[in-house]
Formats: structure tokens, sequence, C-alpha cells
């Protein structure tokens, strides 16, 4: 089990996943990921694995795609993920087809990308907040 719940993560990479030939559960919740990574998907799909992404912002798209039809799928332990517009992931209606050659923005019905949540501009995980001096010595 990999645990990640409640550590404002904005994003998960695909890399750790590929070399995780065990895992089998992957706990994102309360997080700000607006996407799990197909290789993370896939890998637990593979180990009749759970993931755990309830308490997030998830882009509903062509990106959720995989999740989707897993989450569709398999029995819910805990809540139900939710998109960030607040509906849930497993009433997302898109299709591979929906997701082909035209690109998400073709598929009829998604959203357009929402924002991203409050600490996960691009500026503001390059440029983290300066520490703030307390005016304390060490």
């Amino acid at each position: 089990m990999l645990q990640m719940d409640h550590n404002l993560l904005c994003s998960v990479s695909t890399l750790p996943f590929s070399r995780m030939a065990r895992l089998k559960v992957l706990s994102l919740s309360d997080n700000r990921v607006r996407s799990v990574p197909d290789a993370a998907v896939m890998r637990l799909r593979a180990n009749d694995g759970r993931v755990e992404v309830a308490g997030n912002p998830l882009w509903c798209s062509c990106e959720a795609l995989q999740l989707h039809s897993w989450l569709a799928e398999a029995p819910l332990a805990g809540d139900a993920p939710r998109c960030a517009d607040g509906s849930p992931l497993r009433e997302l209606r898109v299709s591979r087809q929906d997701c082909g050659a035209g690109g998400p923005e073709a598929a009829a019905g998604l959203r357009s990308a929402p924002p991203p949540p409050q600490g996960c501009e691009p500026e503001a995980e390059a440029n983290p907040p300066p520490e703030r001096n307390t005016g304390k010595s060490g």
C-alpha cells in the first residue's frame, strides 16, 4: 500500500509506478490531484488492486478515461471520487471514440480544464513562498 493522503499533492508522476510490480493500493485521498496517470491505473488494475482518489478536484475529461473505466467496473471502498465541478466521476459519459483523433476538446459533453487548485498553479510550484523569519534564532 502506498498511502499519500492529506499531503497537498498537486500531481502524480508516472515513473514510480513502473517499478512497483506488487502495488495493490494507491491512496491519494484528500489532495489536490487533478488526474491519475494511466500507468498507475493500469499497474493497479493488473494487480487486482485499488486506487482511492476521493477528495481531489479531478479533471473529468479524456485524461480520466482509464480511471473512469476501471472505477465503473470496480466496487468502491470509501467515498466516491468526484470531478472538480462536484459531479461523480462514475457518471462521466465519455468513450475512447470521444477521445480519438479530435482530441479531448472534440468530445461532446466534456468539461474544459478547470483552473488548478490553489497552490498548484505552475508559478506556485516553481516558486514556493519564502520562509518567514520569525525573529527567533536557532
